[in-house]
């Protein structure tokens, strides 16, 4: 009896599969095909950008080799994401180079303000931007985009921290240059030279930052010994005064 029931239940069984393959092979074999259509066509994708990325690839690399900015500028604007910034900071240098950084700043600003760029480009361009900015730009706006680049995990943290340094020697504040070098020197993961040269510039501000204040002790003290000295030199004709 045992043997007829399984036997029955395995007939049913079979014929609810049969009924749902035939009221849904439509769906499934759609969807066995869009999966091998996909699949191949992300495969043909991720050859046909690496073919294209090597393309322009040899072409940045063409242009920057020609040293002319014009040629990498007009290549840019035909590119995109990072073969575009790669161009635009080539161009840039070379204004630079050339006696132009206001034509760099305005591109460092264009690599910045890109999102389609790697972080890692757009962050370049900042600093870029911020060192040829050193001295002629507006103190307080400095040390706002400065202070927004020397978080602890930015990449360009340290070299932020060392043109803040440079910002404050600027305006004469030594104690605040003192203290962002200071941070350069006593952390183990910033790189050998930021550290020799935090170490030796630290020194000259922190003594410069101390100095004030003997200062205006020994500038007070000498006008007292001056009054005094004037004070004895009338102390005569005081004297002979009825």
């Amino acid at each position: 009896m045992s043997d007829v029931m399984q036997e029955v239940n395995d007939e049913l069984r079979q014929q609810r599969l049969e009924a749902f393959w035939i009221e849904n092979r439509n769906w499934i074999i759609g969807g066995v095909i869009l999966a091998i259509v996909t699949t191949a066509g992300l495969t043909w994708w991720r050859g046909y950008t690496y073919q294209q990325d090597m393309a322009r690839t040899t072409q940045l690399m063409a242009a920057i080799k020609s040293e002319d900015a014009k040629s990498l500028t007009d290549f840019a604007a035909q590119s995109g994401k990072n073969h575009a910034a790669l161009a635009k900071l080539s161009a840039a240098g070379l204004h630079v180079k050339n006696g132009n950084p206001a034509r760099a700043i305005e591109l460092y600003a264009d690599v910045a303000g890109s999102m389609s760029a790697d972080r890692e480009l757009r962050d370049l361009a900042k600093i870029l931007s911020l060192n040829l900015r050193l001295g002629t730009d507006d103190p307080k706006k400095l040390h706002k985009e400065l202070a927004d680049m020397s978080g602890a995990k930015e990449p360009y943290r340290y070299t932020a921290l060392e043109m803040d340094a440079l910002v404050y020697a600027g305006e004469g504040n030594m104690k605040d240059a003192a203290a962002r070098l200071e941070a350069i020197s006593s952390s183990a993961d910033a790189p050998e030279d930021s550290r020799l040269r935090a170490t030796t510039l630290h020194e000259f501000y922190a003594a410069s930052a101390n100095e004030s204040v003997p200062f205006k002790k020994d500038a007070a003290a000498s006008d007292k010994k001056d009054a005094a000295a004037q004070d004895k030199k009338d102390a005569p004709e005081k004297a002979a005064k009825p």
